[in-house]
């Protein structure tokens, strides 16, 4: 009922819960319908929305609203319908969610963003300008306790980014003027030789939220 005459076919991809909330994830593929004028180049285009129900009065429910309980779902517009350009592919995909962690009473999505972790590995095809980006997470929910990880006590209601846990949240630029804000980010799974031993192994970080804390750790 989600979908009833959107022109979309929703396939539920991915179900988390947690806490007193549940999340899940749709794939919504855009179909012809009877007398939809919609362009063919449109057809079979998939679109991701992340909905959420239960208890939302500390933001657990991501929605901008603070609802006491949500018995149907509601959509989470900031993790829904977005898209980026894959420079590997040469075309427009959707971003989805790699995985979601519910707490007690907060949440993080870590997104399946197109990443990057091979700058500085080859003097043939590196230059200056070449960096590394990993995958987004973004937090929201109860934050009591400062487990959001944002350094404030306020509850979020539309989850958000965090500051990078080694650095600084902002790079000054000329004259103490603010240059470039980064934002918390996690290394996907990529392989990594060991010291001299020569093994090599997969490793990747993860994001855990737990009763009024959050861990974030590497596993191989």
């Amino acid at each position: 009922q989600l979908y009833t005459n959107t022109g979309l076919a929703p396939t539920v991809k991915q179900i988390f819960a947690g806490g007193n909330n549940s999340f899940f994830t749709i794939d919504a593929t855009t179909i012809a319908r009877p007398g939809s004028d919609i362009k063919p180049s449109s057809l079979g285009r998939i679109t991701t929305d992340t909905w959420s129900s239960g208890q939302g009065i500390l933001g657990t429910l991501g929605n901008g609203r603070w609802t006491h309980i949500q018995g149907t779902p509601t959509k989470l517009k900031t993790l829904s319908s977005l898209f980026e350009y894959d420079e590997s592919t040469n075309t427009v995909v959707p971003i989805r969610l790699k995985s979601l962690s519910v707490g007690s009473t907060h949440a993080a999505a870590i997104m399946d963003n197109v990443t990057h972790v091979q700058a500085g590995t080859s003097k043939g095809t590196d230059s200056e300008n070449d960096t590394n980006w990993g995958a987004d997470v973004v937090w929201w929910g109860g934050n009591e306790y400062f487990q959001i990880g944002n350094g404030r006590r306020n509850n979020l209601s539309v989850p958000g980014y965090i500051a990078p846990l080694d650095s600084g949240s902002v790079v000054e630029g000329k004259g103490g003027k603010r240059k470039e804000e980064h934002r918390f980010q996690i290394t996907p799974k990529h392989t990594v030789m060991l010291g001299g031993s020569g093994r090599k192994v997969s490793v990747e970080q993860r994001v855990e939220c737990g009763r009024m804390v959050s861990c974030v750790y590497s596993g191989v």
